[in-house]
């Protein structure tokens, strides 16, 4: 996540950067020591995965009337 405006090659170097970390051995250590796994990937696959959450628990709150559209 980067503040809405941000420069794609800025967005780049954070996404490579990230990705490069998640591989880590010892990063992978501990995500998985409280029960994450790393997902390293594009932006455009992050994008996508954010977009599809948003709209699968968007429908779970509706559903429960926790809030209303």
């Amino acid at each position: 996540m980067a503040p809405n405006g941000t420069a794609r090659e800025i967005i780049s170097l954070l996404n490579a950067e990230i990705n490069h970390a998640l591989q880590l051995r010892d990063v992978i250590e501990r995500f998985a020591a409280i029960g994450f796994e790393p997902r390293p990937g594009s932006t455009e696959a992050f994008d996508k995965f954010i977009k599809a959450e948003i709209e699968k628990w968007g429908r779970v709150v509706r559903a429960a009337k926790i809030i209303s559209d």
